[in-house]
């Protein structure tokens, strides 16, 4: 009887929440013990609209905890209620038919229906990664007036090429010991590999499939 209580208690109560609203995958789930005490929590990517609202989300139980907005450019520290940005990945460079495209279209020499036939035709040069988000979005509005209405919102800002952190993982700085310092590995949309430094969280190496291994950028 002590053996069979002992493996009942291994299983848990299934947890069904049909209001938790929250839009995620399995790869964006993880349990983790972030402060060392034995006590692992389950850290969710809530994905938001798909477009808007990204969260990342941490749950005690079936308890949310902490949240914290999404930046999927930076590295954040999440620490109860309270979050810092200790890294944020540099910007890229905006494709120059891209740049002239949207520059047109802020002092009206080019319509709305042009730009995104011009941004389309980008696409399927460069591919989606080597856009910039708001074009990226621009070309997920179906219909003129969806078009015309991100036109207007975003016409006036500065065009920015950032990329997205997509995979990470860690790397024994300098020993094969367990408790040993790690560098945190970052793999990015624009199919660059950085390593950062476990402290200042400076990039310590960089690496692109296309240009092979870098020096950090002075």
């Amino acid at each position: 009887m002590g053996e069979k209580s002992n493996s009942s208690e291994r299983w848990l109560t299934a947890h069904h929440d049909p209001l938790a609203s929250l839009y995620t995958f399995g790869s964006c789930m993880a349990l983790a013990d972030l402060h060392g005490d034995g006590d692992s929590k389950l850290i969710i990517a809530d994905l938001g609209t798909g477009a808007y609202n990204m969260k990342l989300k941490v749950y005690k139980g079936t308890n949310l905890i902490a949240s914290c907005t999404s930046c999927g450019c930076g590295i954040w520290e999440l620490h109860l209620h309270l979050q810092k940005l200790k890294a944020i990945l540099q910007t890229l460079e905006v494709n120059p038919t891209e740049f002239d495209a949207w520059n047109q279209a802020r002092d009206e020499l080019l319509d709305v229906s042009m730009l995104y036939e011009i941004l389309d035709s980008l696409r399927q040069e460069v591919g989606e990664c080597g856009l910039t988000t708001r074009s990226q979005r621009f070309l997920m509005c179906h219909g003129h007036a969806s078009q015309l209405t991100f036109l207007e919102q975003h016409k006036g800002f500065l065009l920015k090429r950032q990329t997205v952190v997509t995979c990470f993982s860690t790397l024994k700085k300098s020993h094969a010991e367990d408790d040993a310092i790690s560098c945190l590995v970052l793999g990015t949309e624009s199919a660059n590999i950085f390593i950062l430094d476990p402290e200042a969280f400076t990039i310590l190496n960089s690496y692109n499939d296309s240009r092979g291994a870098s020096n950090p950028p002075g």
